[in-house]
C-alpha cells in the first residue's frame, strides 16, 4: 500500500513484468493518486485497476472482491490457424470478467474464411 508518491514507479513496473503468472489489481483511493502507476501495474499484471472515492460506500470493495472471485475465462489464446492474420494489437489477452468484458477485431484479407469457436 502506498499514497503513490513513491519516485521509482518503473522499477515497480519492471518488478510486475517478472512474473508473468501473477495477477495484480490495484487501488486508488482519493482523488490525489498515481494514476500512471496504477495504471501500469494493472496493465503488466494482467488485471484491472479501481479509482476509489473518499465518500465510497463499500461498493468498490464488493467490486473487487467479485472480479477476483469470480473470473469468467482466464489465460485466453488464440490460434489462427493456417489463416493469415494481417494485424494483431496484444498478444497477450485479458481475463474476461462480467465487469469487465473484452473484444478483439480481425483485419483478414478474407474475413469469410475466419472462424472462432
Amino acid at each position: 500500500m502506498t499514497d503513490g508518491y513513491v519516485g521509482n514507479d518503473m522499477a515497480i513496473i519492471g518488478e510486475i513484468q517478472k512474473y508473468k503468472n501473477a495477477r495484480v489489481f490495484s487501488f486508488g483511493i482519493g482523488g490525489s493518486v498515481n494514476r500512471f502507476l496504477l495504471d501500469k501495474m494493472a496493465e503488466e499484471g494482467r488485471g484491472e485497476v479501481e479509482y476509489v472515492a473518499l465518500s465510497d460506500d463499500g461498493s468498490a470493495a464488493r467490486r473487487f472482491h467479485e472480479r477476483v472471485r469470480s473470473p469468467l475465462l482466464t489465460d485466453i489464446s488464440l490460434d489462427f490457424g493456417n489463416l493469415q492474420v494481417a494485424d494483431v494489437s496484444r498478444n497477450e489477452l485479458m481475463t474476461f470478467s462480467a465487469r469487465n468484458p473484452s473484444s478483439f477485431t480481425d483485419a483478414t484479407p478474407k474475413p469469410e474464411a475466419a472462424r472462432f469457436d
